[in-house]
């Protein structure tokens, strides 16, 4: 079914293709470009002259002389100034190479990795003086804290969460749905959104020990598609029947990679080379050279390949109930057929924080 539906629209589907393949191109140049230039900012403070001349203003204006919290190695005062601003560039490159978050659990995570390394460095300018253990804890706590499916549920009121929403009627599901649905204990969980939305979606929210199902798009559109409906939905109680366990594993996946960045930070910032009169200036130039270059694609590449694997996973559970050809059809007509200009932002090609529709739908039909 899913063979045909492809053939029946095959020129659209490549003109989409070939359309979405030369933005690629154009967001890759780009980022290439935005390193290069970040690099040769980062030059420019290395040199003495520069360096000399902002060291000079903090004297000058005694800015950090009367705060007796603040360490009185200029060298660390001018490294937490340049940080800011060269971790606040890299927020806003982050936003122009992924897009503009259209929700707050997107927003925070992409705040995370502006505030996490720079975290740190405000922190050991505060807090050194307690030592680097407790220093390292109080750290390791407020990464854990700013994980993003654990300081949503904090923060998001469940009122506010559910304002735009209604309960859904769960007879409109077939029945290997709904004794899912009575398994799983959420039959009343399962909410719609009240203003019909030309986007279909449906996501899994685990507010700490409730889990909600939302589901966007039009209800007249899901009653008169009701294969589309139990199919998009059952992929989403693959997501359910996790439980809190890809929540946990995933958290704790990306927090263990804070503090692998913090701890880069710690060696490659805060500690002089004597051996090789390398300066902590230099130092963290070297660090921002390889967390811009490097690791910080690297972090995102990770937690971009954890969220993958359990929307796999999920697929996987849809096909086990039953909902092979029908998940595999909704997916290409939500995707490509009927929304090819005005795709839902979780499957843009720029964010990819789901696996690519159309290799979801070949491994599906495996």
């Amino acid at each position: 079914m899913v063979t045909e539906c492809i053939k029946e629209d095959e020129s659209d589907f490549y003109n989409v293709q070939n359309e979405l393949s030369r933005y690629k191109i154009f967001y890759l140049n780009r980022f290439i470009l935005t390193e290069i230039i970040m690099c040769l900012i980062l030059t420019l403070f290395i040199n003495d002259k520069f360096r000399n001349k902002i060291i000079a203003f903090v004297e000058r204006n005694k800015i950090f002389e009367e705060n007796r919290f603040f360490i009185r190695s200029l060298d660390l005062n001018c490294i937490t100034l340049i940080s800011f601003c060269v971790f606040l560039i890299d927020y806003i490159h982050l936003l122009n190479k992924y897009g503009i978050p259209d929700s707050f659990i997107d927003q925070a995570f992409y705040v995370k990795y502006l505030i996490s390394p720079l975290l740190y460095i405000i922190s050991y300018k505060i807090f050194n003086k307690f030592g680097r253990l407790p220093l390292y804890i109080l750290i390791g706590f407020l990464l854990l804290f700013l994980q993003p499916k654990i300081l949503i549920p904090l923060v998001l009121n469940m009122n506010r969460l559910l304002k735009g929403y209604e309960k859904f009627d769960i007879n409109l599901f077939d029945d290997r749905i709904k004794r899912k649905l009575i398994e799983f204990n959420i039959e009343d969980n399962v909410y719609i959104s009240k203003i019909p939305d030309s986007v279909k979606n449906m996501g899994v929210f685990k507010y700490f020990t409730r889990i909600l199902v939302l589901i966007d798009g039009s209800k007249r559109e899901y009653e008169n598609n009701p294969k589309m409906l139990n199919s998009m939905f059952s992929h989403e109680l693959g997501h359910v029947s996790r439980g809190y366990k890809d929540m946990i594993f995933i958290s704790v996946c990306e927090w263990l990679l804070d503090i692998l960045i913090i701890f880069l930070i710690d060696f490659f910032s805060f500690r002089s080379r004597k051996s090789s009169k390398l300066s902590r200036f230099t130092n963290f130039f070297i660090f921002c050279l390889v967390y811009f270059l490097i690791l910080r694609d690297y972090t995102f590449v990770f937690s971009l390949i954890l969220k993958r694997n359990e929307e796999v996973y999920a697929d996987k559970y849809a096909v086990a109930l039953g909902y092979r050809e029908e998940l595999a059809y909704s997916l290409f007509k939500i995707t490509y057929k009927f929304s090819c200009l005005q795709e839902s932002s979780i499957y843009n090609f720029i964010k990819f924080v789901h696996p690519s529709t159309i290799t979801r739908i070949k491994r599906i039909c495996r």
